[in-house]
């Protein structure tokens, strides 16, 4: 009955080891998907603008990807679109921003985990955990 604890508690260290580790892995994969909606939404306003000279309903039809809510700010000369994490997923607090001039910024709150608030606003799209632009 003893070694059945100890291979128990064995399992159990490792697992709350483990837990962390693979949690973030999820989560750095699942932050492209934040900078490709923002990359096609960036691309297709510039479009819009092209050819109407407003940005003015560029984001019209907009769809979202799963785990980002995506909005757009529009002006007839500017263009902020907003990809934020959606509550209860792995990359809540995550905000990432890009503008008609091709500027990027990433915002990172709560409930995102610490380590990733070491970098709590930079001028990039961060996608790993205590790296700056």
């Amino acid at each position: 009955m003893l070694e059945m604890m100890i291979v128990v508690a064995i399992a159990a260290v490792l697992a709350a080891i483990a837990m962390p580790s693979y949690n973030d892995y999820v989560r750095r994969g699942t932050l492209p998907e934040a900078f490709s909606a923002l990359g096609d939404l960036r691309i297709r306003t510039e479009q819009f603008y092209q050819d109407n000279r407003t940005y003015v309903g560029a984001c019209d039809g907009l769809v979202s990807p799963r785990s980002f809510a995506v909005t757009c700010a529009l002006t007839a000369t500017t263009a902020t679109m907003t990809a934020t994490g959606r509550t209860g997923t792995l990359v809540a607090g995550f905000v990432f921003t890009a503008d008609q001039a091709g500027n990027r910024t990433t915002s990172i709150g709560t409930p995102a985990p610490t380590a990733w608030h070491t970098a709590s606003t930079q001028p990039c799209w961060l996608s790993k955990a205590g790296t700056t632009c």
